[in-house]
């Protein structure tokens, strides 16, 4: 629902009728013994229920108003069982809509982290972890997020002389006085574009070295 949007009042032939109603009994003092009676109401028709009644939502007794408690006492009582809106059927098709777009894009940028993890990984030489920064997130296309970096089990190189220490992240100098915090390894792909990159870059700093 958007912000402002003020839903328009219920078209069902009842609901006239039993407004009025419900108005004249919300005029007397409230019974404090008919509130969880009311609440149980609630839970039990269930939220469309009470939206297609009200014609707004309804997420308790305690968010709606006296008129709107009676008016769900008295549907209930006359078995009314309205339609919902079509503007709020609308509005959900949209919002599933969007949301499927949204799973197809996800799915778009897995198969593509999956597609350039694969393809470093096949021309490392030496045995690397994929490891999430726990302290750390960013945005990007699948919202906010952990990175994920390759991490070398041996002390490795890359080019003339940087050095990646093991556990370390390849995107880290080795002289980093902080090293990021990383947890477990996963099987998931990894995602820092600068570790990915030199992955395919490095070799065993004990083979370099002989």
């Amino acid at each position: 629902m958007k912000f402002g949007f003020v839903p328009p009042p219920p078209t069902y032939p009842e609901y006239a009728d039993l407004l009025a109603q419900a108005r004249r009994i919300a005029a007397r003092p409230v019974d404090p013994s008919s509130l969880p009676r009311k609440q149980e109401l609630i839970r039990e028709r269930g939220y469309d229920w009470c939206f297609a009644v009200l014609g707004h939502s309804c997420p308790g007794l305690r968010y709606i108003s006296c008129v709107d408690a009676e008016l769900l006492v008295l549907a209930d009582a006359a078995g009314i069982d309205p339609p919902l809106p079509q503007w709020l059927l609308d509005e959900r098709a949209e919002t599933e809509r969007r949301n499927e777009e949204a799973a197809a894009w996800q799915e778009k940028l897995r198969q593509r982290d999956e597609e350039a993890w694969k393809t470093a990984l096949a021309g490392c030489p030496i045995q690397v972890e994929v490891r999430e920064n726990t302290n750390s997130r960013f945005r990007s296309g699948r919202g906010r997020e952990a990175l994920r970096h390759v991490v070398p089990t041996v002390d490795a190189v890359s080019g003339r002389r940087r050095r990646h220490p093991a556990g370390r992240a390849l995107c880290e100098t080795a002289s980093r006085a902080k090293p990021l915090r990383l947890g477990d390894p996963t099987s998931d792909p990894a995602t820092c574009v600068n570790c990915v990159k030199a992955t395919p870059l490095i070799r065993a700093a004990a083979t370099a070295a002989a």
